[in-house]
């Protein structure tokens, strides 16, 4: 892995525009919206990478996944996701991993 993926990012984030909230249905991390999340913090600190995540990933707090991350110079990375609280105001972290 390139050394530019190397640095670790955690991001909390006020979830309402990232969770699929239809009524009487499980809440699901819209995973569009997470994997451009995810793009907009590394890009913050000048690296650019396209991020891969799980489609219909359900919300439950204390739930981890992985994404994957590319960086434009083909380095590749494994962002752990941590659900931290569910609904319409649920907040979640991420973090580089490798």
């Amino acid at each position: 892995m390139r050394k530019s993926l190397a640095l670790a990012v955690v991001l909390p984030l006020a979830l309402a525009p990232m969770v699929a909230t239809p009524a009487q249905a499980k809440t699901i991390v819209k995973q569009v919206k997470l994997q451009k999340n995810i793009q907009a913090g590394f890009k913050a600190k000048g690296i650019s990478v396209v991020a891969k995540c799980p489609k219909n990933v359900t919300w439950v707090k204390g739930k981890t996944f992985t994404c994957k991350v590319t960086d434009s110079q083909g380095g590749k990375g494994t962002v752990l996701v941590t659900l931290r609280s569910g609904g319409s105001a649920g907040k979640l972290t991420w973090k580089l991993l490798t």
